[in-house]
């Protein structure tokens, strides 16, 4: 809807966000693919990250690609990709700076192009957070929610 305010237009909801009626609810734990490779994780919710963070082994820059294997336990496949920036995170371990890569995520029903962060996962529970990047692209998050969202993303369908 439109709202005119002391001689401004204002447009609800922003644009590119979703009504409360096209959102949909996930839970605290959730599965993801990453594509194009069809990989399938677990993923924490974490609504206090303001960025995704996947697990990366094996971490390795070459020029200005990142090369890194996804955990074992997911198919352990050895992933290159383009290094976007750098990322300074400040964790109870002290500073420490990420890669960023772009990758896509299906969450849900929607199909999410992210800079995600990399980083060694291996001591954490989930080898992927989904933060508020990806959350504000038109989810609500229910921590009582029972089971995870099956993902089902169609190749082409980005958001």
């Amino acid at each position: 809807f439109i709202i005119a305010v002391f001689g401004m237009t204002l447009v609800w909801p922003p644009e590119g966000t979703a009504s409360e009626k096209d959102k949909i609810v996930i839970g605290a734990i959730e599965k993801v693919i990453i594509m194009p490779w069809h990989i399938e994780l677990p993923a924490r919710i974490d609504s206090g990250a303001a960025r995704t963070s996947l697990d990366a082994r094996d971490l390795k820059i070459e020029g200005k690609e990142v090369v890194f294997s996804l955990p074992a336990q997911y198919g352990g496949k050895r992933l290159r990709l383009p290094v976007k920036g750098w990322q300074q995170v400040k964790s109870s371990h002290g500073t420490t700076k990420r890669p960023l890569v772009e990758i896509d995520v299906c969450v849900g029903a929607k199909l999410i192009t992210v800079t995600a962060n990399l980083i060694d996962r291996s001591q954490m529970s989930y080898p992927i957070i989904i933060g508020r990047d990806i959350l504000a692209k038109g989810f609500v998050v229910d921590v009582a929610k029972p089971a995870p969202t099956p993902p089902a993303c169609p190749d082409g369908d980005r958001k």
